[in-house]
């Protein structure tokens, strides 16, 4: 794959890339390092008389010269000392440049693929499908609500999905949320990644109308046999949405399937669900 030397960063992990680019050029790179010499010189030249009275306890006429010199070096190790992109683009040079990621390509065999690998891969973002759903439900009530259908909504449904809409908005403030990519490698296979929004730095909504570039760290395996969309996607926290209080509000929406049916589209039947922890996203 040609590498892409003009890209623009979308997300950028800095804490992580910062902490790992040091270890990186601690392990792999002789930093340059310069030492600099400075010396000062002090030079005081007066009347002897001004000291000799509490030197000698009496005046001693002549003149007195005091040359003081400080000796002193500094260095500066540049290799330390960059912006967050710089340090992004610097890690990625070391990372290939040290064989210490993989580019995964469309139809690489998923068995190459190790956990703990670093990793850069260019596919489709997709939308965590437990948040788009609860988020077009309540779009779809604000919709009806909008064009006069409140009807259709009682009033103790209307104050649920409102309490909902802004249960969601700080959900997705303090969590990361489960993205995931569409199929890839051989068999079709596909990584979830946890995006932090506070790294979203150029407020990109991953929706997955173009390919991008995630680099990362494989970080697990998952066992599908001992996993459900709701331990994938989501967490504790969301666990309300398989009440049967809540099934009441599924009418609600215009996504055919129920919740459950839905997320498990997000889920390859024949290759592996592989979790990655992104450190970057470009295009």
């Amino acid at each position: 794959m040609t590498e892409n030397k003009a890209f623009i960063p979308l997300y950028l992990n800095n804490d992580m890339i910062n902490n790992l680019f040091t270890i990186v050029v601690q392990e792999f790179v002789e930093s340059k390092s310069v030492n600099t010499k400075n010396q000062i010189t002090i030079n005081y030249r007066g009347p002897m008389s001004e000291f000799s009275d509490e030197l000698f306890g009496k005046y001693v006429q002549g003149d007195i010269n005091v040359q003081v010199v400080n000796e002193f070096s500094k260095q500066k190790t540049q290799a330390s000392i960059s912006k967050d992109i710089e340090v992004f683009m610097n890690l990625r040079k070391l990372l290939f440049k040290n064989n210490l990621i993989r580019d995964i390509s469309l139809n690489e065999n998923i068995n190459n693929v190790n956990e703990n690998d670093f990793v850069i891969m260019k596919c489709r973002l997709l939308q965590n499908p437990i948040v788009y759903y609860l988020q077009n439900l309540v779009n779809n009530m604000e919709i009806q609500n909008v064009f006069g259908n409140i009807k259709s909504i009682n009033s103790s449904k209307f104050e649920v999905l409102r309490n909902l809409k802004e249960y969601m908005n700080t959900w997705k403030t303090n969590n990361c949320i489960k993205c995931v990519t569409t199929e890839l490698c051989t068999p079709k296979s596909r990584f979830i990644v946890p995006i932090d929004l506070a790294y979203n730095i150029s407020r990109f909504n991953y929706i997955g109308n173009c390919k991008i570039n995630i680099m990362g760290k494989v970080i697990n395996f998952i066992d599908k046999k001992n996993y459900d969309y709701m331990q994938l996607f989501g967490d504790n926290s969301l666990n309300f949405i398989n009440e049967n209080y809540f099934i009441n509000f599924m009418n609600l929406n215009n996504i055919e399937n129920n919740i459950e049916t839905f997320s498990n589209k997000f889920i390859c039947d024949d290759g592996n669900m592989i979790e990655v922890l992104p450190i970057a996203i470009f295009i």
